[in-house]
């Protein structure tokens, strides 16, 4: 732990101050403590990307309204999947126990991810600030586009017009890393 980076004892001092309040505020939402974890686990995973490329001067603000947004996605989310109880046979197919090995995978396919994630964002950023705006807002975030192409004084076309132009460089310079992050969704 001694040679731990100061950008990671930042992350942590953050991670370690806002955590328990973002969880108990996403498990408000979701009514589920479980839901409330994995979401506000992903928004940190999310925070940390940003965090290498920019720096985030209100972090509170910025979990706050990611979390927000990812707890109401996921609700919104749930209520149009099929409920395992209506579905006795998927759950004779679950296994009960967990396997070493698929955590093991499950972990190098997350540290897989995040570092094709933070290239493909710093990249991002030094081609096109307001591109990488948008990908953060809309994708890290999970602002919807139309509250961000207002923020960005676009209209709802030429904002989702440049997010395709935005996917279209970021396949072109980034094709395997992008095919390897959309596999793992």
């Amino acid at each position: 732990m001694g040679n731990e980076s100061n950008e990671n004892k930042g992350f942590n001092a953050i991670h370690n101050m806002y955590r328990p309040r973002l969880v108990e505020y996403a498990r408000r939402i979701t009514k589920n403590r479980e839901d409330a974890e994995d979401v506000v686990q992903e928004v940190f995973l999310r925070f940390y990307v940003i965090s290498q490329c920019e720096n985030v001067i209100y972090p509170q603000g910025w979990l706050s309204k990611a979390t927000k947004n990812r707890a109401l996605n996921l609700v919104r989310d749930r209520r149009d999947d099929i409920s395992l109880q209506d579905q006795p046979y998927i759950l004779d197919q679950v296994s009960e126990q967990p396997d070493a090995m698929d955590d093991f995978f499950a972990k190098m396919l997350r540290d897989e991810i995040l570092a094709y994630t933070t290239e493909i964002m710093r990249a991002l950023k030094e081609h096109n600030k307001q591109w990488y705006d948008a990908v953060s807002m809309v994708y890290c975030m999970e602002i919807p586009g139309k509250e961000v192409a207002d923020c960005l004084g676009m209209t709802r076309n030429a904002f989702d017009c440049m997010l395709q132009r935005t996917k279209k460089w970021i396949r072109k310079n980034y094709g395997k890393e992008y095919d390897r992050i959309m596999e793992a969704k």
